[in-house]
């Protein structure tokens, strides 16, 4: 059995986060740098990938719910769970990608890459409870390399393509992206499998299987599906009103946005580490938030900073400014890992949807009639950080009592 190291797994899992975020960039960079032709396709196809696959992630809070109780089994009802939920994202994305990418003319390439992409899709969904698995057992080590080694392959293959093929074959890379995909997939199962944590017993699996733990997938999905739809209203919103200062929303908010998507990764690690046993578990939960992600404004700065050149001096202030909110994310994080430890995930959903329903519709109805510039629409983004952290508490204290910790998963 391999062994596990407690004291560098949840510093390398926070920053395997960052690694996705600077892997997306470099990648988008490059693409844009030598297939420019061919950029809009492949980063569409990345965004659509980007948007849906979120959609597998209620049944990884579910598994890691469950597995306060058995690992084991908690990893069987979620894996056939996703056999079904995994075949319909990704039969929603080829749909959406078909008619968003392939349409008219002769798409012949273009068809056979969605194809093997959405392939892709259905492994990708696995490959993300198996991360969670492997970082739930203490390797997340373990899963930072593995992101390290799919970030270098897919450079490595756009380059390969670009200095082999005198054009660009969509084949070619739809294959390779699923050698990369189920490359992933099988060394993460085999490292599992040399944990000694890996028994697998099969269930036939059914939509109605699927949604047995309906009391965490519903929360979880609503929540999933309301804060990707606030996102697209803020874009949305910004790009209809101002297109030629779209920059000016977006720059800003990627470094808000990577903020916020590296240090959620803590709420897993809340949720391994705690117990509603725990006295203390919302304090405990904050300070151990902040422990392990204190490092992510300051490494975003630094990037800001470099960056500098490529921006105008708004852009750069603001992008410092996004960060600044970091306070309010570690907040709400530390508030989600400890609702999903007491099993109320209808908590962050009503939160959410309360948020979408009274303030980013507002919002967006601002810019949209031009109350609010692109560039201060990221204070706006952070203010909700707050008022999320506010509605939160005020459900929690509603639904718990101040010296209730009992509750059973």
């Amino acid at each position: 059995m391999l062994k596990r190291s407690d004291v560098t797994s949840d510093i390398f899992f926070v920053i395997t986060g960052g690694v996705d975020v600077v892997k997306g960039i470099s990648v988008l960079f490059l693409l844009s740098t030598v297939f420019p032709t061919q950029f809009g396709v492949l980063s569409v196809n990345m965004d659509i990938m980007s948007a849906l696959i979120p959609f597998g992630s209620p049944w990884v809070v579910a598994f890691l719910q469950l597995s306060k109780i058995s690992k084991r089994r908690a990893y069987n009802v979620c894996v056939s769970a996703l056999m079904i939920i995994g075949g319909m994202i990704a039969a929603i994305y080829l749909v959406i990608s078909l008619n968003l990418i392939a349409h008219g003319g002769d798409n012949t390439e273009k068809m056979i890459f969605l194809a093997l992409r959405t392939f892709s899709v259905f492994i990708l969904v696995f490959v993300i409870l198996n991360q969670s698995y492997l970082m739930l057992l203490g390797f997340g080590q373990s899963v930072f390399w593995l992101q390290i080694g799919v970030w270098l392959a897919n450079i490595g293959l756009y380059l390969t393509i670009w200095l082999s093929v005198s054009e660009f074959s969509y084949v070619i890379a739809g294959l390779g992206m699923v050698m990369i995909d189920s490359l992933l997939l099988i060394v993460g199962l085999y490292i599992l499998k040399k944990t000694g944590n890996m028994a697998y017993t099969f269930t036939k699996p059914s939509l109605k299987f699927s949604f047995k733990i309906r009391r965490i997938v519903v929360p979880e999905l609503f929540t999933v599906a309301s804060i990707s739809l606030s996102g697209l209203l803020l874009s949305a919103a910004a790009f209809k009103i101002s297109p030629g200062h779209f920059s000016d929303f977006r720059i800003p908010f990627a470094f808000q946005v990577a903020c916020w998507m590296i240090c959620a990764r803590a709420t897993v690690l809340i949720m391994r580490r705690y117990s509603v046993d725990n006295p203390a578990l919302l304090y405990d939960a904050f300070l151990y938030a902040f422990k392990t992600t204190w490092f992510v404004p300051a490494g975003l700065a630094l990037i800001a900073v470099a960056l500098f050149g490529q921006m105008s001096g708004d852009q750069f202030i603001h992008s410092l400014a996004a960060i600044t909110y970091y306070p309010a994310m570690i907040v709400v994080i530390a508030l989600n890992g400890v609702v999903r430890l007491k099993a109320a995930n209808d908590i962050i959903s009503s939160a959410n949807k309360w948020l979408l329903v009274l303030f980013f519709f507002p919002l967006s109805a601002g810019i949209y009639y031009g109350h609010v510039e692109a560039i201060n629409i990221i204070h706006f983004v952070g203010a909700s950080y707050a008022l999320r952290a506010l509605t939160m508490f005020y459900l929690y204290n509603k639904r718990f009592s101040s010296d209730d910790n009992r509750c059973a998963i």
